[in-house]
């Protein structure tokens, strides 16, 4: 079992990487010798779900930097003119 690097695992796409995962744990299961092997597999694991993860934040950050932009501009759209506080009161 060769090391994937982190660059590696984040130019492929999802699809190649639930398959090399599928790979690495049948492969860990399969491991009854050696712990280095194992020790490897669960580290190569370890930067597949760390890479999924990141993906998922960045993509979720971007979708919320929308939405609080579409809400802000909402919210600029629906101020009333003229309606400060600190006004005169009529009697």
């Amino acid at each position: 079992m060769a090391k994937i690097k982190f660059k590696d695992l984040k130019k492929m796409n999802d699809e190649d990487r639930k398959q090399k995962m599928k790979e690495l744990k049948l492969e860990m299961l399969k491991q009854n010798a050696g712990k280095k092997n194992a020790r490897e597999i669960r580290r190569t694991i370890a930067r597949l779900l760390t890479v999924e993860n990141s993906i998922k934040l960045s993509k979720n950050k971007s979708e919320k930097i929308k939405i609080d932009n579409s809400k802000a501009s909402v919210k600029n759209a629906q101020k009333p003119k003229g309606s400060e506080k600190g006004g005169s009161k009529s009697k």
